[in-house]
């Protein structure tokens, strides 16, 4: 972020688009320092860090809203708009999605790479893995995952990412057989994991999580959470359970024992991704800087 900061102060540029949490804090300011048009990126819900000591928190959510009010424009995804109104926040709105060939055919290089990274951590490639890649947080039902591992021998489960949970993570791979982690990656490994995987996890309770398309784009089967996810995928598309250690393993029975329904909506999950290319979300930007900047 200080790179940034001096990257900006170095050099000449039309406007400054700042993604929460730290790159809007800092982007605001410099983009009022240096008088240029500012874009506020609001690609995750501020509840994501209402764990933090309530004070902490509050200052944090008042100083979002006044520079989401105080922006040249805004772009959020569907679930990060909910509720912007009645601090008076608009903008555009931008779904997330996927590169949609990067994680359907992954470089050849980033499947070797990611392979020797996973045999090295003692994960046979070769038998069945259920993964989980994204933040280690607790919104992440990342205990029910643990836990989950404890009562299904036959699969492996595979964590990628990092947060806060890190080193419960590291700690209950240590002690339980079937569990991982290997560490946290570049994104550009993530397709690699995921060619070498055969279910994905995404526990979150949030309507168009980013991982949902990665796993349909790489043609694995999903297991989802009830809730927010409803709104925006169906069960012919994914997997879904109450987020407990029972029910993570069972769905993957489901999905090991019923392979004409598990394919199917592979397939549709799959098909849906594709049409949420970044051709799509890239034209949204596009419009909205070149508005700005005319």
């Amino acid at each position: 972020m200080i790179s940034a900061v001096r990257c900006g102060l170095t050099f000449e540029f039309d406007l400054i688009i700042g993604n929460v949490r730290t790159g809007l804090y800092v982007g605001y300011p410099l983009a009022k320092l240096l008088t240029v048009p500012f874009i506020g990126d609001v690609s995750d819900p501020i509840s994501n860090i209402d764990s933090l000591p309530s004070p902490l928190f509050s200052l944090i959510k008042r100083y979002e809203l006044f520079i989401l009010r105080r922006s040249d424009g805004n772009i959020f995804l569907p679930e990060t708009i909910k509720g912007m109104s009645k601090y008076g926040i608009s903008g555009e709105v931008a779904g997330n999605a996927v590169n949609f060939k990067q994680f359907s055919d992954p470089d050849p290089n980033v499947v070797d790479e990611t392979r020797d990274i996973l045999a090295e951590d003692g994960v046979d490639v070769h038998s069945q893995i259920a993964v989980y890649l994204g933040s280690l947080v607790d919104t992440r039902n990342i205990s029910e995952i643990i836990d989950a591992a404890q009562r299904t021998k036959d699969w492996q489960f595979v964590v990628i990412g990092e947060g806060e949970l890190a080193d419960k993570v590291e700690k209950a791979a240590d002690s339980i057989n079937n569990l991982y982690y290997p560490g946290s990656f570049d994104y550009e490994l993530m397709p690699g994991f995921l060619f070498h995987s055969d279910v994905g996890l995404c526990l979150v309770n949030v309507e168009r999580p980013l991982k949902i398309f990665e796993y349909g784009a790489a043609g694995l089967p999903t297991i989802g959470s009830y809730g927010k996810l409803e709104s925006e995928f169906s069960g012919k598309e994914l997997f879904f359970i109450h987020p407990t250690s029972e029910e993570i393993s069972e769905a993957l029975y489901q999905i090991e024992t019923n392979s004409d329904t598990t394919q199917q909506r592979v397939k549709n999950l799959r098909e849906r991704a594709k049409k949420h290319s970044w051709e799509e979300v890239a034209s949204t930007y596009f419009n909205l800087i070149d508005s700005l900047t005319q």
